[in-house]
């Protein structure tokens, strides 16, 4: 018989609405399965051909009552039978049931949210100052004890939330960072239950709802994206990402990703804070660490923070099936980069000049006209090489120098008259025109310039320069017949850099001998003086220890030595020093403008992260 007004109240019918109907309350009050069930006790069925008593019909109407008012619906209003009472078919029940499974994802209000986890959630020591930028990285986890409760959690209205901040001062990017941080709002995921937006304590939640934040460029909200919409066991996906708007640090963003296990109990949040740097306007790219936010939360600390909590389901209606969550939180270590400059040993000078040490740099321009190179990513524990070119005795090529796979090459050596060419290197050594010709040694793309070449001795002529990190190196003036008023080419200009903390030349080419018209000067960054002489011999003046400067050229003489090289290693102070520097290194250190800096200026050896 048809469950109706007048009619009798059967076994199936009570059945139906309690488990059997494609609409059921178990179905959303009980275990259910996926997107459905809040865990609670499911009510019990009438056997096939039973009594549906009083109290059959009044679990059924008071859980259908508790039911509406979780989730907000307007059901009919109904009183449950008491015992002794004669039960009678009541209207709407149906509908009620369906509308409230339609619903069941809303919430009519919340729980409490959560203020504790473990582990870490803040950047205490701020981010370096890399050219090349940086990442902060936040790893959070948010797990329950199984399927069934993370179900039942998101089934019953949980969100989980994510909170930004930064307020420290006192570097050029702090403001900007504290001003993005602070665009972005509260994030929160919701399960996004019965594929639709919920509605959980009077405000609509999407999957993904930004909330709050103004301001910044969003380029990604992923708003259909929610707990039931991730795939368990797959890869992350993006559910936000918010991008600086000022000009121009447009690069810069924060991220947030989402993914879950493969048992589907653990939702992990991945946030990354990206800088891509700023060379422009003699800014530094570090920011502030400062204070840290604590477990139990009750206020944010001025260092760079993001906070992830969870709001639980309310338990006015249900009972709590979901349990305590854990939320767990990690900060990746910030990846270590060193600027460094590496400057060779430079060449011996002959009748023209030695050629500069090779100069490669990440901090400003390298030799040869070429690019900054990247900094060296440097791996805690791990050991790095150090080596210190010596300069070239007369004649002879200058010394490699290395910082881990970064070599720069000695400087070539001057040619010398019935013996060599001008000796290939970071720098190329000074030709000679005699006859037969010597030809000028070359220069290492990225490291630095080919020698001079044009008049020169035994035939009058005057010495070459040597070639330089920044320049090729000059030519001497003069020829046949010979002329005691000839003058040395100079060594080529080398290349500024600031890596130090002041602005310092290095890799200058030697200059030549002149006959007596002059010397040639050593090029800036020193490169020795060549000698000035047309009777008594005279070898020039060696290159400058430590700046890789080329030899000068000798009249009548082998030339001078070429100037040891060095190497200089700089990085973010917000870094520890060094674990250990070996004992065959010469060097200093210093801390200054938000740096650590190593100076090696003689020896081979190994640093140690």
């Amino acid at each position: 018989m048809a469950y109706d007004v007048g009619g009798l109240i059967e076994a199936a019918d009570f059945n139906g609405f309690v488990s059997t109907n494609a609409a059921n309350i178990n179905g959303f009050w009980g275990s259910g399965a996926t997107d459905t069930g809040w865990g609670q006790t499911a009510l019990g069925t009438v056997a096939t051909g039973g009594i549906v008593a009083a109290t059959n019909w009044s679990s059924l109407v008071n859980t259908l009552s508790a039911a509406g008012s979780q989730t907000g619906t307007t059901i009919t209003s109904r009183s449950a039978p008491t015992t002794g009472n004669v039960i009678a078919v009541l209207p709407m029940i149906n509908t009620d049931i369906t509308n409230i499974k339609t619903n069941r994802g809303n919430a009519a209000a919340s729980g409490t949210t959560s203020s504790t986890w473990s582990g870490n959630l803040s950047y205490t020591s701020g981010a370096p100052n890399n050219a090349a930028g940086w990442t902060l990285t936040w790893t959070q986890t948010v797990s329950f004890a199984d399927a069934a409760s993370a179900r039942y959690f998101w089934n019953a209205g949980g969100l989980v939330r994510l909170d930004m901040s930064k307020t420290s001062t006192g570097t050029d990017k702090d403001p900007d960072w504290n001003t993005l941080a602070g665009q972005v709002g509260t994030i929160y995921i919701s399960g996004r239950v019965n594929s639709a937006a919920q509605t959980i304590a009077g405000v609509s939640y999407t999957g993904t709802t930004r909330i709050g934040g103004t301001g910044g460029t969003q380029t990604t909200l992923a708003t259909t994206t929610g707990w039931y919409s991730l795939t368990a066991g797959s890869s992350a996906t993006t559910l936000f990402q918010l991008n600086d708007a000022a000009s121009p640090y447009s690069g810069n963003y924060i991220r947030v990703t989402a993914a879950i296990d493969a048992g589907a109990t653990t939702l992990t949040l991945t946030t990354t804070w990206v800088d891509a740097g700023y060379s422009g306007g003699g800014k530094s790219n570090n920011i502030s660490g400062g204070t840290n936010t604590t477990s139990p939360y009750t206020a944010f600390g001025t260092a760079p923070a993001v906070l992830c909590r969870y709001v639980p389901p309310s338990s006015s209606y249900l009972t709590n099936s979901w349990g305590t969550p854990a939320v767990a939180s990690s900060t990746a270590a910030i990846p270590l980069y060193a600027d460094f400059l590496v400057v060779a040993g430079g060449g011996g000078g002959g009748a023209g000049g030695g050629g500069a040490g090779g100069f490669r740099t990440s901090a400003g321009t390298s030799g040869g006209g070429a690019a900054a190179e990247s900094p060296i990513l440097l791996s805690s524990g791990s050991t790095y090489t150090v080596t210190v070119g010596a300069g070239g005795p007369a004649g002879t090529n200058g010394f490699n120098s290395v910082f881990s796979s970064i070599t720069s090459l000695g400087g070539g050596a001057a040619a010398v008259y019935g013996t060599s060419n001008g000796g290939t290197g970071g720098s190329g050594g000074a030709g000679l025109n005699a006859s037969p010709t010597y030809v000028k040694g070359s220069g290492t793309a990225g490291q630095g310039y080919d020698g001079g070449t044009g008049w020169n001795t035994p035939n009058g002529g005057a010495g070459n320069g040597g070639g330089g990190a920044g320049a090729i190196g000059g030519t001497g003036s003069g020829g046949y017949p010979n002329s005691a008023t000839n003058a040395g080419g100079a060594g080529g200009v080398g290349v500024s850099s600031s890596i130090s903390g002041s602005a310092v030349y290095y890799a200058g080419g030697g200059g030549g001998a002149g006959t007596g018209g002059g010397a040639g000067a050593g090029g800036t960054g020193g490169g020795g003086t060549g000698a000035n002489s047309y009777t008594t011999p005279d070898p020039g003046t060696p290159g400058t220890a430590n700046t890789g400067g080329g030899g000068g050229g000798g009249w009548n003489s082998p030339g001078s030595a070429g100037g040891s090289g060095i190497v200089i290693i700089r990085y973010s102070d917000t870094f520890a020093a060094l674990t250990s520097v070996s004992g065959g290194l010469t060097y200093t250190t210093a801390t200054s403008g938000g740096y650590r800096r190593y100076t090696f200026t003689a020896g081979t050896g190994t640093i140690t992260v």
